[in-house]
Order: C-alpha cells, then sequence, then structure tokens
C-alpha cells in the first residue's frame, strides 16, 4: 500500500501544476490592460483565505462529525457536483 502512494504521488504535482498555470492563464485572460499582477494577487489573497477557511472548517467539521462522516459528506457533494457539470 506504501509503495502505491509512492508511485502515484507524483500526480499530485503534475495536478497542481496544472492547476496553477490554467489559473494564472485565467485571471490574465479575464483581468483588464494594465492591472494584471493586480488581479494575480488579488487571486493568490482570495486562495490564501479559501485556504484559511477550507482547513478551519475541516478541522471543526471533523471533530464534530467524524472523520469518515465528513469524508462521506464531502465525497457526496462532489460526486454532485460532477453531475451538475455533465452535459
Amino acid at each position: 500500500r506504501f509503495l502505491l502512494v509512492l508511485l502515484l504521488e507524483p500526480l499530485h504535482g503534475i495536478t497542481y501544476a496544472c492547476a496553477k498555470t490554467s489559473r494564472v492563464d485565467f485571471v490574465a485572460e479575464r483581468s483588464p490592460e494594465g492591472y494584471e499582477a493586480s488581479f494575480q494577487g488579488l487571486m493568490a489573497g482570495i486562495t490564501g483565505l479559501g485556504c484559511i477557511i477550507g482547513i478551519s472548517g475541516g478541522g471543526w467539521a471533523e471533530e464534530v462529525i467524524g472523520a469518515k462522516s465528513m469524508y462521506r459528506i464531502l465525497g457526496g457533494l462532489v460526486g454532485f457536483g460532477l453531475l451538475m457539470l455533465m452535459p
């Protein structure tokens, strides 16, 4: 099992790099001329705030309802989101 984790872990680095690159490209395309750097900073701030809220909320949810229930609920939400995105 540990070996499987070691083999799959590099995929996280690839997906993380793709997500960061696409976020930068998304903001660069939609920001007004001359404000590209400001909007990149705003996106970084929003991402940081999301991390703080997510970590705090996840810790609270795990404490209140337990880890297994929390992951089941969040897995259901992700599945529902995928169904909503499918044409």
